[in-house]
C-alpha cells in the first residue's frame, strides 16, 4: 500500500461510520467502473508487444535493406 493511500485511510478512520461507508461505496464503485473499462478495452486492443512492433517494421517497405545504408541515405536526402 502506498503512503498516500495509508494517509487517506488514516483520515477516513477518524470519520463517523456513516461517512466511512459512503466514501467506501464511492471507492468500490470507482474500482468496479475501472475494472469494467479495462475488461472492455483489453480485447479490443491489438497485440502491442515489442516483438509485434519489430515484426511490423520488418514487413514495412520503408525498412527494407541495410539500416546503416538507409540512415546514410536519409541524412543526405
Amino acid at each position: 500500500m502506498t503512503e498516500l493511500l495509508e494517509r487517506a485511510i488514516a483520515q477516513l478512520k477518524t470519520l463517523p461510520d456513516q461517512q466511512q461507508n459512503a466514501i467506501a461505496t464511492r471507492i468500490l464503485a470507482e474500482l468496479e467502473n475501472e475494472q469494467q473499462w479495462q475488461s472492455q478495452l483489453t480485447p479490443a486492443l491489438p497485440e502491442l508487444s515489442l516483438d509485434h512492433f519489430i515484426g511490423s517494421l520488418k514487413d514495412s517497405p520503408s525498412f527494407q535493406g541495410d539500416p546503416v545504408v538507409l540512415q546514410h541515405q536519409m541524412r543526405h536526402e
